[in-house]
């Protein structure tokens, strides 16, 4: 079992194939849905290796330090070593809210609902409709 642990967008970025995400901050509420067992061995990955240390040896509820008997693994030495390597969000079972997208990272659809919010606050904008609008 090959658990990633830093944000959705690095997991996006380039992942042990079939590794699971699991923010570390969630880590001890939802490391029964990935390693349902304490004897399931688990390997902690992340983009640098510090997170998946850091989460290795938080013992509380999440059982890691007896179960990562795989270690630790950074993922810049495993793309370095030229191992294979999955990108995207495969297998991430509902939509990432980990990470608050701003500025360049938002796509136009958001920057037209913001507008939309400024013009009027608090009007509720139906299709074909200018309901409440000045």
């Amino acid at each position: 079992m090959v658990i990633f642990v830093d944000t959705s967008q690095d997991f996006a970025r380039g992942h042990v194939p079939g590794a699971h995400w699991v923010p570390r901050g969630w880590l001890e509420l939802r490391i029964a849905e990935v390693a349902p067992t304490r004897e399931t061995p688990v390997a902690v990955t992340c983009l640098d290796g510090r997170n998946a240390t850091l989460a290795r040896r938080n013992p509380e509820g999440t059982g890691l330090p007896e179960r990562c008997r795989a270690g630790v693994v950074a993922m810049a030495a495993w793309q370095r070593a030229g191992l294979p390597v999955e990108k995207g969000l495969a297998g991430v079972m509902a939509p990432p809210n980990d990470v608050v997208l701003s500025g360049p990272d938002r796509n136009f659809a958001d920057m037209m609902n913001y507008l939309r919010w400024e013009e009027c606050p608090g009007v509720q904008v139906c299709p074909g409709r200018r309901t409440n609008w000045p």
